[in-house]
């Protein structure tokens, strides 16, 4: 068996990369929008925003996810898939400051100026954290059905 095969058949390894995967693909879009329609991004700027935030996702994003899973079960008490105020609520407390602060880091270190980036963040926050309240966790938990993974903190 290949190394990768065995690498793969670890379930935390899997979860971390189908996670990753699902954060990447879902915002993608609206990160496109916003840098490049709202925000006014160059083109070598908006290559290299993308890049360091591939970079940044695949360190990050499942980390996130995880912490987002446990604020929704610990602090919002969120026990049933369907308890959507609830789900929002944690989404909306939890990722305004970090999400703020991670995708102002990408930006800046892409080359963005703070005109830039103080017209890109907010738009891509009130386009993809309502949504992502809800739309993501369903997005996420459709992934992980279909890519036969569960959430870390249930292995």
């Amino acid at each position: 068996m290949l190394k990768l095969e065995k690498i793969l058949k670890n379930p935390k390894v899997k979860s971390h990369l189908v996670d990753t995967l699902a954060a990447w693909t879902f915002f993608q879009p609206i990160r496109i929008f916003s840098e490049l329609y709202v925000g006014g991004l160059e083109t070598p700027e908006f290559i290299k925003s993308r890049l360091i935030g591939l970079a940044t996702a695949l360190t990050i994003a499942a980390p996130l996810t995880k912490l987002a899973d446990k604020w929704e079960r610990k602090v919002w008490k969120v026990t049933n898939p369907k308890q959507y105020a609830r789900r929002f609520g944690a989404a909306m407390s939890y990722a305004i400051p970090i999400a703020a602060t991670i995708y102002s880091a990408v930006l800046k270190s892409s080359g963005a100026d703070w005109d830039e980036i103080l017209k890109t963040v907010p738009t891509h926050l009130g386009i993809s954290l309502p949504i992502a309240a809800i739309a993501y966790k369903k997005y996420i938990d459709y992934i992980r059905k279909k890519l036969g993974t569960t959430p870390e903190y249930l292995q």
